[in-house]
């Protein structure tokens, strides 16, 4: 996953805050379909939400804590 602003939470020297992002996986009428689980960071601007085994096969909303 690729986004803006997850660098909004720097220190005001420019390091980054340690801080866990997080992720979890819905359906269309806000089931959770994934848990929620912390994501991986790439880059500033890149992160990893993995998933785990599912039988789910429709459309699903992704978010970001």
């Amino acid at each position: 996953m690729t986004g803006m602003l997850f660098d909004q939470f720097k220190n005001s020297n420019g390091t980054t805050k340690d801080i866990d992002y997080k992720c979890r996986y819905k359906d269309k009428e806000g089931n959770v379909i994934i848990e929620e689980r912390n994501m991986t960071k790439i880059s500033d601007m890149e992160y990893v939400c993995a998933t785990s085994p599912t039988n789910y096969t429709g459309e699903a909303i992704i978010e970001v804590n």
